[in-house]
């Protein structure tokens, strides 16, 4: 007989939020979230090196790339995703819910990519973004895949906000052993594949400049509307003969016109380049029908909220800042051997810290170096195959912008709003 005693430790304890933006040159109406956990289980390899990884290369390439962008980037490594559950994100969309109401086009979560080995494609997608998942996956790899609805888990915190999410799966076959090393001290950089890393940057290097430079967001209201449809056609399957719910009549009765309205506000975006625009066409589409839908079915709002696209700023931090939590990640995985990165620090009131290089000889992430140039591509035609890899990826990544922070940044906020030490800087 094994007899094992543990001591759990419950409590609160203050967590570092680093944030990245990276604003377009004119000032935009909407933003993209992409958001990926920093914590992990033991070594944390490809849960979630590898993804914090690919973060800081694509945060990198947009940034050089920004001239190009339609709408602002904020990126985001999540503390207290596990023991926390999702502490980071919650603490974020509590804190900004207004703005990720106003601004927020979508939430684009990174999670466990570069498995070795991995060979099954698939996406986790709000019907609103669906289309451009399977789409991604599509031209980047030839291959159909297949969507879910998100579940309730991976830093899901935003759902509430009205913001739809995308991420992008690569999975190995349970054949093949499956995920076997996930939350286990076998999660080492060894089991990041390198070419599997590169096509999956690749991916939502894709997904991403999708979202920020294309003309119009490839949301699709349309598919909103119709899966909110089959969602009330389910419930009224299974209440029966006892439909009687006074919220799913009216919610049922307002659905015949949600459609051809969502419709006609697809349509709108394209000419509604402005806020100000976009929210008098919400007014004029949605109407007072839009109102009673959101009062008489909880489980609608969010999937409503989606349809606004807003004025409104988050936190203001020019560049990439990047705090202390994740030196570590970044010095291990985000730079191949004899790359340099540096960081401008600056603590919660926008005061420069300095700047500090990291340089890492412990994992060779360079294929990540091939996203740089591809982004740049990108940027210039969307539609580029991913497949068909361009010239320029041989070439070295563009360095880092030189440029001092300007004047209106501020540093990402912590989870408890604590400021950065100045002798961590």
């Amino acid at each position: 007989m094994v007899r094992l005693t543990t001591e759990v430790r419950t409590g609160w304890t203050p967590l570092r939020l680093a944030v990245a933006r990276i604003e377009a040159p004119e000032r935009s109406a909407s933003m993209v979230l992409f958001g990926g956990h920093i914590d992990a289980w033991y070594h944390g390899g490809t849960d979630e090196g590898a993804s914090n990884a690919a973060m800081l290369a694509l945060a990198k390439a947009f940034h050089a790339n920004r001239e190009a962008l339609r709408r602002d980037l904020v990126v985001a490594w999540w503390p207290g995703h596990s023991n926390a559950r999702y502490g980071g994100s919650t603490w974020f969309a509590d804190h900004f819910f207004d703005e990720l109401r106003r601004r927020g086009v979508a939430h684009v979560n990174i999670d466990g990519i570069g498995q070795m080995d991995a060979k099954r494609f698939s996406a986790s997608a709000s019907s609103a973004l669906e289309g451009l998942a399977l789409d991604v996956i599509r031209r980047g790899t030839g291959e159909e895949a297949r969507a879910s609805l998100p579940g309730r888990n991976s830093d899901q915190s935003f759902n509430g906000a009205g913001v739809p999410l995308l991420q992008i799966n690569h999975s190995r076959l349970a054949e093949d052993g499956g995920y076997w090393w996930w939350h286990t001290p076998d999660d080492t950089y060894d089991k990041i594949g390198p070419d599997v890393l590169k096509q999956d940057t690749d991916l939502y290097a894709h997904a991403l400049a999708r979202l920020l430079a294309d003309p119009v967001p490839p949301i699709d209201l349309v598919a909103e509307a119709e899966a909110l449809e089959a969602h009330l056609a389910r419930r009224r399957s299974e209440m029966g003969g006892f439909a009687h719910d006074v919220g799913l009549m009216e919610a049922d009765h307002l659905q015949t016109s949600l459609e051809g309205r969502a419709r006609i506000l697809h349509g709108l975006l394209a000419d509604a380049p402005g806020s100000a625009d976009l929210d008098a066409a919400i007014l004029e589409v949605l109407g007072p029908a839009g109102s009673a839908y959101l009062s008489h079915r909880a489980e609608a709002a969010a999937r409503l909220a989606s349809l606004r696209l807003l004025q409104g700023r988050v936190e203001e931090a020019a560049g990439l800042l990047a705090g202390r939590a994740v030196e570590r990640a970044i010095a291990l995985a985000a730079e191949g051997a004899g790359h340099r990165v540096s960081f401008v620090m600056a603590d919660a009131q926008g005061a420069p810290l300095g700047t500090r290089e990291i340089a890492s000889e412990e994992t060779d992430c360079r294929a990540l170096d091939a996203s740089l140039a591809l982004v740049a591509s990108l940027m210039i035609d969307p539609d580029a195959p991913l497949h068909e890899e361009p010239a320029a990826t041989t070439t070295a990544p563009p360095a880092p912008d030189a440029e001092p922070a300007r004047d209106d940044a501020r540093n990402a906020s912590t989870a408890a709003s604590e400021p950065a030490a100045a002798d961590e800087a």
